[in-house]
């Protein structure tokens, strides 16, 4: 029950996973962000996203099946909307979604819901993508 704005993590590498709790593909998502965050410490932050129909009790489950030590916040749409261009004409969310900011904020990596699904999203992927933005290579994205 605390507010979190990527903002506030300046200097850090972000990743916000937009997820839901009873999605199977989530779930091998969250165990990979686990094992990315225990690599690289303190140098990122982690942070899920869930919106409705979740409930604060599926995610406490969720916290507790699955080992989750990074903080799953509770959207009422905005946040995900804003991230994933949610329109009147683009009003599908698909779940898991990545985005990968750098230490200024920039989005620098989009992963969306094909991407896990296909497997293309792999621990060695992410942390060459988080390597590389360590160092600061990469495009900014907006």
């Amino acid at each position: 029950m605390k507010q979190y704005d990527p903002q506030d993590f300046r200097g850090k590498i972000v990743i916000i996973d937009f997820m839901q709790t009873k999605c199977p593909t989530c779930r091998v998502v969250s165990g990979m962000l686990e094992q990315v965050k225990s690599k690289f410490g303190d140098k990122i932050q982690l942070m899920s996203v869930v919106v409705l129909p979740d409930s604060i009790g599926n995610v406490q489950a969720y916290i507790k099946e699955n080992n989750i030590t990074a903080p799953i916040l509770f959207d009422s749409g905005q946040m995900t909307a804003s991230f994933m261009k949610i329109t009147p004409q683009n009003p599908t969310m698909k779940f898991p979604h990545l985005f990968l900011l750098d230490k200024e904020g920039w989005i620098r990596n989009d992963f969306d819901h094909d991407d896990a699904n296909n497997g293309t999203i792999t621990v060695k992927l992410l942390t060459a993508e988080i390597e590389k933005l360590l160092q600061g290579a990469g495009e900014k994205k907006r």
